[in-house]
């Protein structure tokens, strides 16, 4: 199979094309990424994945707080390291050297860094983690987070054993932020006004997953799908943890613990830290209409209600930081909008959406290419008088200047 390199879209694309370990590998990685020799179970119950950048102020205390959890399971620690500048490989390393039978360390090179709207991101690093995890079920840290609460992983795996209609838990966190030389804790991440997790109730359906965030990424503990395959879309939306969880989810529960069982921070060098404007909301468009094709038409009325907020935060006009996949999605929901059912109330709603946010586009949707004349084979090369077209840099012909039906050749 040949494919591009790298993410950059050609002219038309199929954003909505799922990609197994293989198409990813050949599409997206330059350089091969080095596993540190390790000596974890080869069949683990859970794997903790933590993606790391830049984080030697913090990625020591996210592994001993990982390392000092209270099981009775076999888990591994899929550390991806991606190529940081500050000292973060090397403590990774020694983490590596010193607990082999937990962690294992993979070694990105920057080579493969996908960069999404010209920002560089984790996302190589984090696809590429998802693929070798092995466990039953993934929980995730960040390198910049922490746990708080040593049995929390073992509470959460033993509510998904014993419930199989749940495929996601997660909890609170503390909201950590930097100022000066400390960290203040000034509310939970249930407080964000965004956020609608109630501390105190305990069971959410996958429809309010999608309408508004819930889950600090550092509590989050999923079953892993039996075949992950990721959307072509999914590289090229800011936010990676939404459209992870949405898909992982499907039609299934969703369970809250309500404690406060990490800790999440807020730093200028963190990835939240760039989501900002109109980026943003073109993200999370982009990110939605993909998850309606992911859920074969299911949520329509969600997935509306959220496109339709974000639409209302764009400015009057924008241009999408990837035209060909937003045009890709768009045409995508349009047709399953023509085969959704009458009584669909959504339906009209995102038709409406959709239509109002293609007239606010700076720039236009891909035409189909002109049709050029022959090649003018004239001698006559004179540069043609004015005829209100642009030339290009060699003189045309003035018979062909004069086809005013036509490009000047």
């Amino acid at each position: 199979m040949t494919v591009p390199p790298a993410n950059d879209s050609p002219d038309r694309v199929d954003a909505g094309a799922r990609l197994g370990v293989d198409e990813f590998l050949a599409r997206f990685q330059k350089v091969p990424v080095e596993e540190v020799p390790h000596r974890c179970p080869p069949e683990p119950l859970v794997s903790v994945i933590m993606p790391t950048y830049n984080h030697a102020r913090f990625v020591a205390q996210a592994l001993d707080s990982i390392l000092a959890q209270q099981v009775d399971f076999p888990f591994e620690i899929c550390v991806g390291e991606d190529d940081s500048r500050d000292g973060t490989r090397e403590i990774c390393l020694d983490y590596a050297r010193r607990f082999p039978e937990r962690i294992r360390l993979f070694l990105v090179p920057r080579a493969n860094n996908l960069a999404i709207g010209g920002i560089p991101t984790g996302r190589f690093n984090l696809v590429n983690l998802l693929f070798r995890a092995r466990g039953r079920y993934l929980a995730w840290c960040e390198g910049d987070d922490y746990w708080t609460e040593p049995t929390k992983l073992a509470r959460q795996v033993e509510f998904l054993e014993r419930t199989p209609g749940c495929a996601l838990t997660f909890h609170d966190a503390e909201v950590l932020y930097e100022e000066g030389a400390g960290w203040v804790r000034k509310h939970g991440y249930a407080d964000f006004p965004w956020c609608r997790m109630d501390p105190a109730r305990r069971d959410y359906s996958a429809r309010e997953l999608i309408e508004s965030p819930l889950c600090p990424t550092a509590s989050v503990v999923l079953r892993r799908p039996a075949d992950w395959r990721f959307p072509l879309w999914f590289f090229h939306v800011p936010s990676g943890d939404i459209p992870i969880e949405v898909m992982a989810t499907g039609a299934a529960q969703v369970h809250n613990f309500g404690e406060r069982w990490a800790a999440y921070r807020k730093h200028k060098g963190g990835i939240s830290a760039q989501h900002r404007g109109t980026m943003i909301h073109v993200g999370r468009i982009m990110t939605y209409l993909g998850l309606l094709a992911e859920l074969d038409g299911a949520q329509l009325a969600p997935l509306t209600a959220v496109i339709e907020k974000h639409a209302r935060e764009l400015p009057s006009t924008f241009a999408p930081y990837a035209p060909a996949v937003w045009d890709s999605l768009v045409a995508a929901a349009r047709q399953r909008l023509d085969r959704a059912a009458a009584a669909d109330a959504a339906a009209p709603a995102l038709r409406r959406a959709l239509a109002g946010l293609e007239a606010r586009r700076t720039d236009p949707a891909p035409a189909a290419a002109p049709v050029r004349p022959p090649k003018c084979s004239s001698s006559r090369t004179a540069p043609a008088r004015s005829t209100g077209r642009t030339s290009g840099s060699r003189g045309c012909c003035r018979r062909c200047a004069r086809a005013a039906s036509r490009p000047a050749c």
